[in-house]
């Protein structure tokens, strides 16, 4: 065999190892994606920055899935870079979002999943985004805060300019650009 066709398997080997890698995401965890009715729809962001306790740009350092009942929730821990709205002093918020990947029942047995609520993800480590967020008061997690809509009032940050807006929203159609937060 010459050098140049050993060369050549080595690479074609070290390729079907990468593509291999990501066709087959999340160590064959399945997504599960579910449809929700949002209790609180929002129109427009002047109705976001109305409602809002707190709106932030956070960095995501971490990430934590939480098994309640038939759900799936995370709860991710965000260093705060700027705050628009809120106490100015804030350095990292805890928020709590539906999805994640937990035991879910899928196919009628309990297996581990990944819970996709309306086509949004919840975060993932070294997210950045501008997030619209209200206190959460219940039984599922302590000292955190939810996104308003649900997903609604989640912005992740493409760029220093470019946003990427939730999808299922109205909002989607007018924002692509941090400038249209009107922040």
């Amino acid at each position: 065999m010459k050098k140049y066709e050993k060369i050549g398997l080595l690479l074609s080997g070290s390729l079907l190892a990468v593509s291999l890698f990501f066709v087959t995401p999340n160590n064959n965890i399945a997504d599960v994606h579910a449809e929700a009715d949002i209790v609180d729809h929002f129109s427009n962001v002047e109705e976001l920055s109305a409602r809002a306790e707190l709106i932030l740009e956070v960095d995501v350092n971490s990430t934590e899935s939480i098994d309640f009942g038939d759900l799936v929730f995370t709860v991710s821990n965000n260093t705060v870079k700027k705050v628009y709205k809120g106490n100015e002093d804030m350095k990292s918020v805890s928020i709590l979002e539906t999805g994640g990947i937990g035991r879910l029942n899928v196919n009628g047995k309990r297996a581990e999943a990944n819970l996709i609520l309306n086509d949004n993800e919840e975060f993932k480590k070294k997210d950045k985004a501008i997030v619209y967020l209200e206190k959460y008061e219940g039984p599922i997690a302590k000292d955190c805060y939810v996104i308003l809509g649900v997903y609604q009032g989640k912005f992740k940050l493409k760029n220093t300019n470019e946003i990427v807006p939730p999808n299922s929203s109205e909002l989607s159609k007018e924002i692509d650009q941090l400038s249209d937060l009107d922040l």
